[in-house]
């Protein structure tokens, strides 16, 4: 099973022999699924506010950025939570559920508040060096590399660690012949009048969440979509689109 985290953490979790179990918290046995995501929550302070799920996938607008539970792999977004936190408690949920990490990354882009980052999360390096010492062993293949850009202040890090053997064995039981892409935006500098179409201005929940999907625009990306989304006090704005309304 893979799991992701942008200020990211990714593992790819599966038995030894079978890579591809479910720790999905859909379809059976969520309860006890969702309690083990709850714990995990916890130790990165976030919460779950929202939820949908379709037959592919069980989505969560948490507190601090989302969550998204596939049946082989696992992402978790940053928002201000402390990605590094949960590694722990998803290597003893892994555990308990007989399950084996395949996979694993984290990616982050430059810190816009450097010096206000705690512990762990100071500098690439010091993250590095946690990630080292906190997986397990047989995810031997492993690289750390920073991604410049056009721009000095903006690069984009990114760990990986791999035992290459069940990675290879999943795509080739997936037929997944044709390379794979991850596409990550950060933005920056947003305009002042389009930022303010995430304040809520007095509305109920319900009616801000709605408003602000539909005053940006986002409800017409994908028109497919169903949309799980949430607008927060005094303002922000998170939102998860599933392609397709199939359960």
């Amino acid at each position: 099973m893979h799991i992701l985290q942008r200020n990211a953490l990714a593992h790819s979790i599966g038995k030894p022999s079978h890579f591809h179990a479910h720790l999905s918290i859909g379809n059976n046995n969520k309860p006890s699924h969702f309690e083990s995501l709850q714990e995990i929550l916890h130790a990165v302070q976030c919460t779950v506010v929202f939820a949908v799920e379709n037959r592919f996938i069980d989505s969560y607008v948490l507190s601090e950025s989302s969550l998204f539970v596939y049946p082989s792999k696992i992402i978790k977004t940053c928002g201000t939570t402390q990605l590094l936190k949960s590694i722990h408690p998803l290597l003893n949920q892994a555990l308990n559920l007989r399950l084996s990490i395949s996979f694993y990354k984290f990616t982050r882009g430059n810190f816009i508040f450097p010096k206000s980052q705690p512990f762990r999360h100071t500098c690439f390096k010091e993250e590095v060096i946690y990630l080292e010492n906190c997986l397990p062993n047989d995810l031997c293949y492993r690289k750390a590399s920073g991604m410049p850009s056009k721009i000095a202040s903006h690069s984009w890090h990114i760990f990986t660690a791999t035992n290459k053997v069940d990675l290879s064995m999943n795509m080739i039981n997936h037929n997944i012949l044709e390379d794979l892409y991850t596409f990550e935006i950060c933005m920056t500098e947003l305009d002042r009048v389009s930022a303010g179409k995430f304040f809520r201005s007095g509305y109920f929940q319900e009616i801000a969440r709605k408003e602000m999907t539909e005053i940006t625009g986002i409800e017409n990306i994908n028109l497919n979509a169903l949309i799980c989304d949430f607008g927060f006090d005094p303002c922000g704005y998170s939102m998860n689109g599933i392609d397709g309304y199939s359960l």
